[in-house]
Order: structure tokens, then sequence, then C-alpha cells
């Protein structure tokens, strides 16, 4: 039987450690999927260099023969994705992801100011990776984040991920902490576990 996984990567300065991630993993188990949670680098000054250790963790255990999922926060998020240029995963759920150099353009001075000099410390901002293994995305952000982030972002992720899903999180902002992020999150893992379960019964 061919062992299913679910990688939680943490936001900035975040550990997985702290009771919102664990319940998230708790979340999977339910339903099946073992969750391997992934402890970024914090020492790492770049988000460059971030991205990559995380990158490198995530392949150390997406060995051949698993059926990968992912979960990531923020700048965890930032980093899962660029995982998918090498990992395949069935699902990846990106929650109130960081931004990248293709976002730029559609931001406020303020936000563009916050994104070059407060995320990426004025290196070069990261591109979007030009491949992924992702089969399904979700795009979730808390509703009171919503009104920070350009609308041309949001539709600029949905169209570069074909097929994904855009899923809001009520009353919560920017943290993954909150009931209502935790929820939704609860109830989009219960979904992949029914969904996972009929492809299962399919393949018999």
């Amino acid at each position: 039987m061919t062992q299913s996984i679910a990688f939680i990567v943490p936001g900035r300065r975040e550990s997985v450690l702290g009771d919102q991630y664990q319940r998230l993993g708790h979340s999977f188990e339910e339903i099946g999927i073992k969750p391997e949670y992934i402890q970024p680098n914090w020492k790492l000054t770049s988000v460059a260099a971030l991205a990559s250790d995380t990158s490198r963790q995530i392949q150390q255990i997406a060995t051949q023969g698993k059926r990968v999922h992912g979960l990531g926060f923020s700048l965890g998020a930032l980093s899962l994705l660029m995982a998918s240029e090498h990992v395949r995963f069935e699902t990846i759920i990106l929650c109130s992801m960081s931004f990248f150099r293709e976002d730029i353009p559609h931001m406020g001075s303020i936000l563009r100011f916050f994104t070059r000099r407060i995320l990426y410390r004025g290196t070069e901002p990261m591109e979007y990776p030009h491949t992924n293994q992702g089969k399904a995305f979700y795009l979730v952000y808390g509703e009171r984040e919503l009104s920070k982030i350009p609308p041309e972002v949001i539709t600029l992720r949905e169209r570069r991920f074909k097929g994904s899903q855009t899923v809001i999180a009520p009353n919560a902002g920017h943290s993954i902490a909150h009931k209502g992020y935790q929820a939704t999150l609860r109830t989009l893992i219960r979904s992949i576990g029914q969904a996972s379960q009929s492809s299962d019964h399919n393949l018999i």
C-alpha cells in the first residue's frame, strides 16, 4: 500500500512544535496521512537560501513510491512551492503565501517596500518556479488580510496554477493560529482525505 505523507512548513520565526501546526498534523493523521514536520533554518539570512534548504529537507523524505501532500504558511508556503520543482505533490495548500518577484509590479509603495526591504532584506526577490509538480493547489487567505493583498496578485496566482482553488478563512488575518483559519484548514484537510479515499477505491 502506498504511504501518504504531508509536509508541514511553518511561517517565519515559527516552530513546527507550535500548537497551530501540531493540530494540523493531527488532522492529517485522522485521515490516514502521516505528517512530516519541516523546521526551516531561520538562521539563514536570505529567502533563497531558506527555500533551498527547506526544499532539500523535503526531497530527502519524499522518496519514490510515497503519495505526497504539503501545507505551508507564509514564507513556509513559498518554500514549499519551490520544492514542487523537484517533488511531485498530490495536493499543495499554500496559506497566506509570501510574495514573489512577479507580484511586485501590482503592489502599492508600502507593500513593495515591505517585500523588498523586510521580506527579502534588499536581495533580489525570488521568481515563481518555472515548473512545478503539483496536481492540486489550494490558495488560502485570511479574510481580514485580503484588503492588503492586491487583487491582481490573487488573479495572477489563480492563472499560474490552473485548476487551483482560492479558499478564504473567515475573520482571520495573517495568522494560521486564528480559530477561523484552523477550522478552514481542518475542513480542507478532511476533504483531501475523502478525495484520496475515493481515488484509492477507484483503483481497486
